[in-house]
């Protein structure tokens, strides 16, 4: 089952450590009939409480021709060993992912590897910021926009050193902190300046 994984099938260690019958004792009494599993996850954790009882029933009905059906008790316990505790041949095993791990599945054998390795197989880099976002320039334009256009009374804009429009009296619209600049109404580049009597409407598209 775990070397269906794909993780190095060295990875996968196993260990049978026979019991005299007359040594093995639950709650106390002596059980001549009992085998106890314990199995030790690094390279892998299971994250969610669907998968960790997935993962137990899937390992019970992997060992039940084995010990259940021959007429065994028998008992499962699963740890999850912290992967930077670990090392195989002198060497802590590669990041999760990373291009070295994929290397040593190819060669199912430990080896040395550097910096470049470490780096994920996948995408290094996520979307870029789009929350919370500072006011952005277009050649000597800088523009912050209105939070509440159709509330605003009215609409300003910053083209170098000259302010074009009113100051916001919205509360949404007061004076952006980030270099002094003035927020500028969506519909600004349409329309000089948008004051109270040329809103929409209430129940027309748009309306607040």
């Amino acid at each position: 089952m775990y070397s269906r994984i794909p993780i190095p099938k060295f990875y996968v260690v196993m260990i049978f450590e026979e019991v005299a019958a007359d040594s093995f004792y639950v709650g106390g009494v002596s059980h001549g009939k009992f085998v106890r599993l314990k199995l030790e996850h690094m390279a892998r954790t299971l994250p969610e409480p669907i998968v960790r009882e997935w993962w137990v029933k899937a390992v019970d009905q992997l060992i039940a021709p084995y010990v259940r059906d021959r007429g065994y008790d028998w008992e499962v316990t699963i740890d999850e060993v912290p992967a930077d505790l670990w090392s195989l041949q002198g060497e802590i095993p590669p990041p999760f992912e990373s291009h070295a791990e994929k290397r040593w599945v190819k060669e199912n054998q430990a080896s040395p590897y550097g910096l470049q390795e470490k780096l994920p197989v996948g995408a290094l880099f996520t979307p870029g910021v789009t929350e919370n976002a500072p006011a952005k320039a277009a050649g000597s334009r800088a523009v912050d926009r209105c939070k509440a256009p159709l509330r605003c009374s009215g609409a300003a804009r910053i083209e170098g050193s000259r302010q074009i429009g009113e100051r916001k009296k919205c509360r949404h619209c007061r004076p952006s902190k980030r270099a002094g600049l003035q927020p500028i109404h969506p519909f600004a580049s349409l329309v000089p300046l948008v004051r109270n009597h040329d809103r929409p409407p209430r129940g027309a598209i748009g309306s607040a």
